[in-house]
This record gives C-alpha cells, structure tokens and sequence, in this order.
C-alpha cells in the first residue's frame, strides 16, 4: 500500500479545512451528493521548512475552526524546536466564544524533534489526549508536570 503524501502547504490544508466544515450553500432545488469531510486526521511529518522550528504557522486563532474536529496531529520530524503555543489547541477560542479549538483532540505526535521541554501550557490538552509520542526527542529528566497533568493520558 501507498500513501501519497499531500503537497499542499499548511496554510492551503488548513484553508481548505474551512472551506469544508462551513455549511454548502445551495440554490433553491439542489441537494447535495456529498458531505463535506472535516479534518480529523492531521499528518504533517517531515515539513520542516515550513515550520522554521515552532508552530506559528499551525497555532494560530485564525486555524481554530479548520482544526476543532481534529482526533489525530502528527508533527513527526518538522525540526520543531519549541511547543510554545501549544495550549491553543486546547484552550477557548480567542474571540469570547468557549468552545475548545480540538476538543476531540486524542493523539499527538511530536517525535523525532529536537524538542528539550515540554510547556506547562500542554496540561490544557488533558481533557482529551490519550496518546503523546515524543520518540527521539532530546526530552531527558524526570517527567514534566504538564505531563502528569494528563489525566487521560493513556500512551506515552
């Protein structure tokens, strides 16, 4: 089996995201023959240019509606160097409104960065996240708080 990998950038995957989960429009008389698919499944492995070692280009309010049906995030081998920012993913939407950008969000996979902490600001993704991959990072220690925050972690 082969996957194909998608060569959109980032921000044109995330655009296209909305563009999906807004409601179709239609002229008086069509129906619609398909649903628009929501992005649940998000692998972005080895884009490491454009992610310049933090995630600026995928954490930002603008992205929260492409990204709040989001199960799965694979961020494996970009060179990300900090989380900061993170926490978005997790906390409120910026505008006043309380729903959680990726309330669904269950599996994160940060492996294979050079990432040598772990944010406080990853404890905001405790309601959901059940499954963290930090493979191959250069993490060393004891295990981060914001890690033993995760209450339903259950894959580490």
């Amino acid at each position: 089996m082969f996957i194909q990998k998608d060569l959109r950038k980032v921000p044109r995957i995330l655009s296209d995201a909305v563009q999906a989960s807004e409601p179709p429009s239609f002229e008086e008389g069509q129906k619609s023959s398909k649903e628009p698919e929501k992005l649940t499944e998000l692998r972005l492995a080895r884009r490491a240019p454009e992610f310049g070692g933090n995630l600026s280009i995928l954490c930002q309010p603008r992205n929260a509606p492409a990204l709040h049906h989001l199960t799965t995030l694979s961020l494996y081998d970009c060179q990300i160097r900090s989380l900061e920012g993170i926490g978005m993913l997790g906390s409120p939407a910026s505008d006043g409104d309380s729903t959680i950008c990726c309330p669904n969000l269950r599996e994160l996979n940060i492996g294979r960065n050079p990432i040598s902490t772990l944010p406080d600001e990853l404890a905001l993704l405790a309601h959901s996240l059940t499954t963290l991959w930090c493979d191959d990072c250069q993490i060393t220690g004891t295990i981060p708080n914001c890690v033993m925050k995760l209450s339903m972690l259950e894959t580490l």
